[in-house]
């Protein structure tokens, strides 16, 4: 009998260690799958974790784009501008040039003396182009330079203003205003105010004078029409 409890308790040995080897191995199986549960749930907040990213990048990405658009829209503003100024800084300097011409020419027209008549003549044909190099002759042809000489008459011309009327690719228009005194050997000096309009056009060499008419002028003199 003692062999038979002792075998049997043998046999109970084994149960229960396997019972017990099943208990731990359920315990460890436990602890694992909470891990692995765990552990998922980290994967799967992980997983969604660029998602989130991507949005935040694209909300950081924005805001770091907003400079560049201004400095490109800047830039692009900046460029206008300076053809818009080029612009305007040509054609301010071809009314400063038309006026100046204008106003150089109106001088010599004006001023003039016996003595020096040819040389006058020659300085206001270097303004003639087109019908005022045909005009020069009736201000200044062989008939009125000869008077010229004779009475030995002078004028001399203050320009009181060459307004620039218009501009319009290469040709001009100014209306000049000349205070002008002439005198001569027969009678006193007698001051008439000339008004005067120039039509310049645009040559290689710069501006020129086109034509001239005479608004009001002397009622004797070298410019009233004669020669």
């Amino acid at each position: 009998m003692n062999g038979a409890v002792t075998t049997s308790d043998r046999e109970d040995v084994p149960v229960d260690e396997e019972d017990g080897a099943a208990g731990v191995v359920d315990e460890a199986e436990a602890e694992v799958v909470e891990e692995t549960g765990l552990e998922g749930a980290e994967v799967d907040e992980a997983g969604s974790e660029p998602e989130v990213g991507d949005l935040a990048g694209r909300e950081r990405r924005w805001p770091r784009a907003l400079p560049w658009a201004v400095a490109v829209v800047a830039i692009v503003a900046a460029g206008v501008f300076a053809v818009l100024w080029q612009r305007a800084g040509s054609a301010e300097r071809e009314r400063t040039a038309v006026s100046s011409t204008a106003n150089h020419f109106l001088t010599a027209l004006t001023n003039f003396k016996a003595a020096t008549i040819s040389t006058n003549v020659s300085q206001i044909r270097a303004f003639a182009v087109g019908d005022f190099a045909s005009q020069v002759n009736q201000f200044f042809g062989p008939t009125t330079v000869t008077a010229i000489k004779s009475a030995d008459v002078q004028s001399v011309g203050r320009v009181r203003a060459a307004f620039v009327e218009d501009i319009r690719g290469t040709t001009a228009t100014v209306f000049g205003v000349v205070d002008e005194t002439v005198t001569n050997r027969a009678s006193a000096p007698r001051t008439e105010v000339l008004r005067v309009e120039v039509n310049l056009i645009h040559t290689s060499a710069g501006w020129k004078i086109d034509r001239v008419d005479i608004l009001q002028s002397p009622n004797q003199g070298p410019l009233s029409g004669g020669g």
